[in-house]
């Protein structure tokens, strides 16, 4: 996560770009940092809160501009356009061993040998009871002791009251075609060690970093929102921070 606030201030996020998971590419040597983004991540002037674009203006450069490459966390960052890789909202990527990757965006898939490309997309399918809620920032990893690709999401609920859910869970047998469940795998509610609790208006982004293995989770990272805003940020306030929950293993 540290990586992650350091690379959106070398690569200029803020104008526009935002969701950044980050992968290794371990199949190169050296290895390849893929940071990927929607926005274009590139050039542009900071925008003062108090005038800040419509999502009319922030979403018409999604496919111009979602990859970041750099042997190093420290960079230079490269921007890439990847062939075939098109319109991807809230990229979710995960990359093997030799250098196969998937990434999964909001209402679409796409997977190629190399992050290089030549992209193909992947069909994207939902299955069962989802129950209620808009399911976004998906985060999705492969588990190789079932065979089964895995997915949480934050969801939530039109209308307001966003804490009433914040999470989602599915899993798919092929990454095409999921099944997802209407109960959420964790609630707003996040028990504390010194054993109190801190309720949250909303819980977004979740990344689970795992353990070398690739199959223990250690801690799972949320974007949250504690109680006492009204809304994300206004102009001069923001009640906004990243969270990291440990697993208890």
């Amino acid at each position: 996560m540290i990586y992650l606030v350091l690379i959106s201030l070398v690569i200029k996020l803020w104008a526009f770009g935002h969701i950044t998971p980050i992968v290794v590419d371990n199949s190169t040597n050296p290895p390849v940092y893929l940071l990927f983004h929607i926005g274009t991540g590139e050039g542009g002037n900071p925008v003062r809160c108090g005038n800040f674009p419509g999502d009319e203006f922030m979403y018409p450069d999604l496919a111009s501009g979602v990859l970041h490459t750099a042997t190093s966390p420290n960079g230079p960052w490269t921007p890439q356009n990847p062939q075939g890789l098109g319109n991807c909202n809230n990229p979710a990527p995960y990359v093997f061993e030799n250098g196969t990757i998937v990434v999964t965006c909001t209402w679409n898939a796409f997977k190629a040998h190399s992050w290089k490309g030549p992209w193909s997309y992947v069909g994207f399918n939902f299955h069962g009871d989802a129950g209620a809620g808009t399911w976004e920032d998906p985060f999705i990893w492969y588990d190789p002791r079932h065979n089964v690709w895995k997915l949480l999401s934050h969801v939530y609920p039109s209308g307001g009251n966003y804490w009433t859910r914040v999470s989602g869970y599915g899993y798919s047998a092929d990454g095409s075609n999921w099944t997802r469940f209407p109960s959420q795998p964790y609630d707003h509610i996040v028990a504390l060690s010194n054993g109190q609790s801190l309720a949250l208006t909303t819980r977004e982004r979740p990344k689970i970093f795992f353990d070398t293995d690739r199959v223990t989770p250690l801690a799972l990272f949320n974007g949250v929102q504690s109680l006492q805003g009204g809304s994300k940020f206004i102009c001069g306030k923001d009640w906004t921070w990243t969270m990291a929950q440990p697993f208890n293993t």
